[in-house]
């Protein structure tokens, strides 16, 4: 995907931006929309081999907003987000088993529905959300990933399981199984708050630190966006292997 901004009549401005690295494609996807609950942002990192990961994650985008789109106006944001996300791990299930080609695809998630003062947060595998504020992160997702459980029982440090060789390993996502856990966080939000939507493409790729002051600079983020991916993709060329998400 290419350079985008998009400012919002929620009163939010987004920047994105997307590249495929050393990989032989982009599995990547992300979508926005403008809805009833408040201003939707989805991105979701695809898993399988192609077409079966980009088809999974450009299908779980389209799917949540729609979902979110067409909910019932009596519920919460927070309820309507969620059910959006287990509707669209039904119908990549029921894709799967109509088209046996793409078995084995899957998609991490990550969703944010910003309405006044919150943001209603969902997520499923390791693509994440930050909050920064001040230049300090507020909030960040738990991984629903192996190392990521590693790290939550003080087994290994936030920096270790990034450079793990199994920090791949998730231990949710939308398609593989019948029955999605999705987890929920409500945020409160002030105006300049930071909210950072990303794949392991990017917090794989540099330390926890390096991202917040990469991030947390005085310049505008649709300056700061582009580059933190020049800077990564400057990483990724560099590693022997050239193979970088």
């Amino acid at each position: 995907m290419s350079h985008i901004t998009y400012n919002s009549k929620w009163h939010c401005s987004l920047c994105i931006d997307s590249r495929q690295g050393g990989r032989d494609e982009n599995q990547d996807s992300c979508g926005y929309k403008e809805t009833p609950f408040g201003f939707l942002v989805v991105v979701c990192d695809g898993m399988g081999g192609s077409p079966a990961g980009a088809n999974a994650s450009i299908l779980a985008v389209q799917s949540i907003i729609q979902e979110v789109d067409k909910a019932a106006q009596a519920q919460t944001p927070s309820v309507v987000l969620k059910n959006a996300i287990i509707a669209t791990n039904e119908l990549l299930r029921r894709t799967i088993k109509e088209h046996r080609e793409l078995m084995g695809m899957g998609t991490t998630c990550v969703a944010a529905l910003f309405s006044t003062n919150k943001v209603t947060v969902a997520h499923v595998g390791d693509s994440r959300l930050y909050q920064f504020r001040n230049g300090k992160q507020l909030f960040k997702t738990a991984d629903h990933s192996v190392v990521g459980e590693m790290v939550r029982r003080g087994e290994i440090t936030e920096e270790e399981a990034r450079r793990a060789e199994n920090s791949n390993v998730i231990t949710r996502s939308l398609g593989i199984s019948d029955v999605v856990d999705v987890e929920m966080d409500i945020l409160n939000i002030k105006p300049d708050d930071l909210i950072v939507l990303c794949t392991d493409g990017v917090w794989g790729m540099i330390s926890e630190k390096e991202l917040t002051d990469s991030l947390c600079k005085t310049e505008q983020i649709a300056t700061l966006l582009p580059g933190l991916l020049n800077r990564i993709e400057l990483i990724g060329k560099n590693k022997p292997e050239g193979k970088y998400d």
